[in-house]
């Protein structure tokens, strides 16, 4: 209701002598593009004028500046993304939270790479690797990516599809939990909600997709499926 409400005060500010009316034209809509794809999403059933277009934001992987192109490929038990979107930055976490995310790091072989705005992490244990911003999605390109821990965002769940990477998801509002649903009941996935963020919880979920094939191997599925189109998605908004 908010963003209807504030699509419609967009609606009159730009557009003062329409002939229609915001909600004339909302219910007269002769094309819909929805960001999303069936291979990631629900069944559902769609009008003619509805066009999926999922991944319409993502581009090409490029190549990973040198210092952390070395850093992943040396990574040779892998290594895992931490990012919290734009939203929350590593830094935000309350004290008790950062404290056991660097205690179930510490005892993992693969490398981390956080984003974490500080210059220094206290008590990195010297798999951690942090920074203020990453390429994320040139990252989650790397072959040993192995895990993808976020918030849900659909753009940053997408691009994991993309690359057919397993999630770890710690929605926190919006549609991340829709979008982290969508991933656990597709199988590439697992959540820990943020009420029940533990050393437990958070530790043995990642465990769990680390050492389980089957999350890789459905990420990998769906990731073809997803891929696998007669046209883009800016082909599609083209075309349409």
């Amino acid at each position: 209701v908010v963003a209807l409400n504030f699509q419609k005060y967009l609606y009159n500010k730009y557009f003062p002598n329409a002939r229609r009316s915001f909600d004339e034209m909302y219910k007269n809509a002769s094309l819909i593009f929805i960001n999303n794809h069936v291979s990631s999403s629900f069944v559902r059933p769609h009008m003619p004028n509805q066009i999926e277009i999922g991944g319409i934001h993502v581009k090409p992987a490029k190549t990973l500046p040198i210092a952390l192109q070395k850093y992943m490929d040396d990574a040779t038990d892998g290594v895992i993304l931490f990012s919290m979107g734009s939203y929350i930055d590593g830094t935000d976490w309350k004290e008790e939270h950062r404290e056991m995310f660097i205690k179930v790091f510490g005892k993992l072989k693969q490398k981390i790479i956080w984003r974490y705005s500080n210059e220094t992490l206290p008590d990195n244990p010297g798999n951690i690797k942090i920074g203020h911003w990453f390429p994320q999605k040139d990252i989650l390109a790397h072959p040993n990516l192995k895990v993808f821990i976020t918030h849900g965002g659909l753009l940053g769940t997408t691009e994991a599809i993309v690359e057919g990477v397993p999630v770890l998801g710690i929605p926190v509002f919006g549609d991340q939990m829709m979008n982290l649903m969508k991933t656990v009941a597709r199988g590439y996935g697992l959540q820990v909600l943020y009420p029940d963020l533990s050393e437990e919880t958070f530790g043995n979920a990642l465990k769990e997709l680390l050492r389980n094939r089957v999350y890789k191997d459905k990420a990998k599925k769906i990731s073809k499926i997803f891929n696998d189109r007669p046209s883009t998605p800016q082909q599609e908004v083209v075309y349409w």
